[in-house]
């Protein structure tokens, strides 16, 4: 179209090897473990490549429109995680996974949880109170939503069982933001 790509800026739904430009083990991701998604870009634009996380994307975004120098930026959807800025700086930790509460233990979850998480472990927040474990919950009730923006409808039509599970999960996240919070 005769526009000149100056650079280009990725956002994906897991932990990112930021210097290299590659997704580390992102648990909903199959396939793309270690891809360089950097590289992919430069090899046919030719230009600087910043590949991020997308909630660490979203917390310096908010922290930046906020003039906050320190933010803990929530990602609540089909999955959930946080980004965090401290003193003015995005913390990634150790391969790209600071901030990533969805895949921590929720407080509710006992030895014996049957909440098994698309990360591979067992009692994630993620597991109880992300998109997809609410439509999972809902199926289990004998209701069908396609996606997760599925649940929102239920929920604006005033569906007992979905702003129960809802309520749920915002107590669960709750819990694990307290807990985050608490540790920062």
């Amino acid at each position: 179209t005769g526009s000149t790509v100056w650079g280009i800026g990725v956002g994906v739904p897991g932990p990112v090897e930021f210097r290299a430009g590659r997704v580390v083990n992102p648990p909903i991701m199959t396939g793309w473990d270690g891809f360089d998604i950097s590289g992919w870009f430069v090899s046919r634009y030719n230009v600087p490549v910043v590949v991020e996380n997308d909630a660490n994307a979203r917390a310096v975004a908010e922290s930046r429109l906020a003039n906050a120098d320190n933010l803990i930026s929530l990602k609540i959807g089909t999955g959930i995680g946080s980004g965090l800025v401290f003193n003015g700086q995005i913390i990634r930790g150790n391969e790209g996974a600071a901030g990533d509460i969805g895949h921590t233990r929720a407080a509710i979850a006992s030895d014996d949880s049957p909440f098994s998480c698309r990360c591979g472990n067992v009692g994630c927040v993620e597991a109880y109170a992300g998109g997809w474990a609410l439509q999972r919950d809902l199926a289990e009730l004998g209701i069908s939503v396609g996606e997760a923006s599925g649940v929102v409808k239920l929920v604006k039509q005033g569906n007992f069982e979905a702003m129960r599970l809802v309520r749920q999960s915002g107590r669960i996240l709750g819990d694990a933001v307290a807990d985050l919070v608490s540790i920062l």
